[in-house]
């Protein structure tokens, strides 16, 4: 024992020293670069401009976020990455505190398949590829099929590239394509700041340029007794700016629907910016274009204060510098609608909201050619609420091919297109519908005259009584167009196969639940044993009056006579005579029907019946006469033959009894003796259970000599009753 406990002491020892040094090895030594378990290895290159880091794998984009070090370092993507759908944590967590500050060069390439959610937990946090991004740049980089989705509220700051974006950051050439932003089922917090680029510029010398979102952005949010200024900032490629963005384009659609119970809330909400401001001194949008439509809508609440806008949805109040607004084009469709709500402010043009001081310094120098605010007419654009002071240029919207023509346009377009290339609209795989550059205009697929339809197939949804459709695709080449008709004639009819049966009627019903032929489930047309409807068998043939004809189809009948029920000599069936009483055994009863059939005869003077020769009386003298008045024999010899009789049975039938209760006594003494044998050998063999074999020996010894002692008592017994 002493031993065991020492052999498990040691093997304690020996686990303890493997999984303290387990843990010393799972951490890395930065001076060695050698990595955690959890953190991907160093990619290849040194981080510095002339050597940047190639960034190949998702483990190589992690190694951004190892450290404070690794977060100063220059990337470069060496290739696409596909990210599988994933959720991706982002660069920096969800915070301000861990902000990127070196160089990621995209090189053009993509980033793509990945999701973004804002975590259950937390306030104020940060969401984007890029938490937070200072003094550093961003470029060329693409991000494709994102799905960001906001649930929690949790995030006040959110962009797909990327979320904060601070000091002397610059982010150039990125792009944003077939994503989603999806904001529903919470309450906003007090800053909620949302953007297909970055969620917000808070600096002066923060620049987004040549940079295009098309990721659409949709919010849907129920709020109650909301009594604040919250900023809701929302921008197809800036949330809030303070800082310049330039030749920017947003092609996503924006749309913001809120329903408030009870209280108000400042909303902005743009195409290319949500709100300019509220901090630092320059805020700068220049030569951008929106083609994406920006809808709002509220439905309660009290006196919202809501703007919608082409480029900005508000400027915020700051008489420190002027806002710049300079060749702006908007070809989005601006919508803001109240419902229900007195007093409402809001706005709807291609600046919509600039007040107070800030409305003086206001410089504005664009084209609208969107359906701006309420029942406002196409090319309305001046802002809302601006006073006397302040300073707007603006150019009379003619047409959209006008504007095209401008060359403030052409060479906006230019850049973008030195960027991206051609932006494609109308590529919807409808031949009917040309595809063209929304940019400058070039037509890459004419539009067909109409579509060519003629090889239907049908889409088997017909039913018992509705015909069903049929759908062809267009045969011209690269359109999916369909167009789906009445499949005339399809209409399969109901089917109402077998009978239902149910207890005295049944039916047919067709799988649809339509009801068809209905009736009795009887035998009363045709008389066959089947039912008239259905052709189930219902009973058999019966003669129940002895006509030898069924009593229900009246077909011959050929049975065997038989008398079962009752025995009375006669067929139970057709009632004819069978047999006559018979009374082998001379028994003055019938062998057949059990009734009698005489009595006693013994008219011949003896006491013996003549017919079955049984005694039927003894010797009787009523006339005292010492003689038998029926056989004549003397009465006395009788009587004396008769008594002897008796006495002798009585001495027999007492030697038996004798016989059997000492045979029962010898058997009682014999079971005793067994039990009295057993139970001390028994004892025995408990205390010495070694002796088990010798007891049972001679419990069979005893047991024999009992027998043989039971045998001799019965056989004396036998021989004295038997004297």
């Amino acid at each position: 024992m002493k031993n065991m406990k020492k052999f498990l002491s040691i093997l304690l020892t020996v686990l303890m020293i493997m999984s303290s040094a387990t843990m010393i090895f799972a951490y890395a030594d930065e001076e060695t670069g050698s990595m955690t378990e959890n953190v991907p290895q160093k990619p290849e290159g040194n981080g510095t401009v002339e050597s940047p880091y190639q960034i190949k794998t998702e483990d190589d984009l992690k190694y951004i976020d190892t450290d404070s070090t690794t977060l100063d370092a220059y990337y470069q993507l060496a290739n696409d990455i596909d990210l599988g759908g994933k959720v991706w944590e982002p660069i920096g967590g969800n915070t301000t505190k861990n902000p990127f500050t070196g160089v990621l060069d995209g090189c053009g390439y993509t980033i793509s398949n990945f999701k973004l959610e804002d975590p259950a937990e937390g306030t104020n946090l940060t969401l984007a590829f890029i938490a937070s991004f200072n003094d550093g740049e961003i470029r060329d980089l693409i991000l494709s099929d994102v799905t960001m989705t906001l649930t929690h509220g949790t995030t006040q700051t959110n962009g797909i590239l990327v979320g904060y974006v601070g000091g002397n950051a610059m982010i150039t050439g990125c792009a944003v394509v077939n994503s989603t932003i999806t904001a529903s089922g919470f309450k906003v917090p007090n800053y909620f700041r949302v953007a297909g680029i970055a969620g917000a510029l808070n600096a002066d010398t923060a620049v987004v340029e040549n940079c295009k979102n098309e990721a659409d952005i949709t919010v849907d949010i129920i709020d109650q007794d909301i009594y604040n200024d919250k900023m809701f900032a929302i921008g197809g490629v800036v949330g809030s700016l303070t800082g310049t963005v330039s030749n920017c384009i947003n092609t996503g659609d924006i749309s913001i629907n809120r329903t408030v119970t009870k209280g108000y809330m400042y909303r902005h909400t743009g195409g290319i910016v949500g709100i300019a401001g509220p901090w630092g001194k320059t805020r700068v949008v220049e030569k951008c274009i929106n083609y994406g439509n920006v809808t709002m809508t509220q439905e309660g609440g009290e006196a919202p204060d809501l703007s919608a806008g082409g480029i900005i949805g508000a400027n915020y109040i700051n008489a420190v510098k002027p806002v710049t607004l300079s060749g702006n084009f908007n070809f989005g469709e601006i919508s803001n609608k109240v419902k229900g709500v007195e007093n409402a402010k809001r706005g709807a043009q291609l600046i919509a909201r600039a007040e107070g001081k800030a409305a003086e310094n206001l410089m504005y120098d664009a084209i609208n050619y969107g359906v701006a605010g309420d029942d406002k007419k196409p090319g309305y654009f001046t802002a809302w609420q601006v006073n006397a002071y302040a300073t707007i240029t603006f150019y009379e919207a003619k047409s959209e091919s006008d504007l095209k023509a401008m060359d403030e346009y052409v060479e906006i377009v230019e850049t973008i297109e030195e960027e991206f290339g051609c932006i494609l609209t109308g590529d919807d795989g409808d031949c009917i519908t040309a595809v063209e550059c929304i940019l400058c205009g070039d037509v890459y697929t004419p539009a067909k005259a109409e579509h060519s339809f003629t090889n239907y197939v049908s889409n088997n949804d017909a039913t018992c009584d509705v015909d069903g459709t049929e759908t062809a695709a267009c045969d011209n080449d690269g359109c999916n167009a369909e167009d789906t008709r009445i499949d005339e004639d399809s209409a399969t009819g109901h089917d109402f196969g077998d009978w239902i049966i149910e207890e005295t009627k049944h039916w047919k019903e067709c799988a649809c639940g339509a009801i068809g032929e209905e009736a009795e489930h009887a035998d009363v047309t045709v008389k066959d044993h089947y039912c008239d409807a259905c052709d189930k068998k219902l009973s058999r043939c019966g003669d129940f009056d002895g006509d030898r004809a069924c009593d229900i189809c009246g077909n011959e009948i050929n049975h065997n006579c038989v008398d079962v029920a009752p025995v009375d000599h006669k067929c139970d069936i057709c009632k004819d005579t069978l047999s006559d009483h018979a009374d082998e055994d001379k028994d003055h009863y019938c062998e057949i029907c059990k009734d009698k059939t005489s009595d006693h005869d013994i008219d011949d003077g003896k006491h013996i019946c003549n017919y079955c020769g049984e005694k039927v009386t003894n010797c009787a003298d009523s006339d005292s006469d010492f003689v038998c008045d029926t056989c004549g024999n003397s009465m006395g010899e009788q009587v004396m033959k008769n008594m002897t009789d008796r006495l002798t049975a009585s001495i027999e039938k007492a030697k038996e009894q004798a016989l059997e209760a000492a045979k029962n006594a010898v058997e009682d003494m014999a079971v005793k003796a067994k039990d009295v044998v057993k139970t001390a050998l028994e004892d025995i063999v408990a205390e010495n259970p070694e002796l088990v074999e010798s007891a049972k020996t001679i419990g069979n010894a005893v047991a024999q000599v009992i027998a043989n002692v039971k045998a001799n008592l019965q056989e004396k017994l036998n021989e004295l009753v038997g004297r």
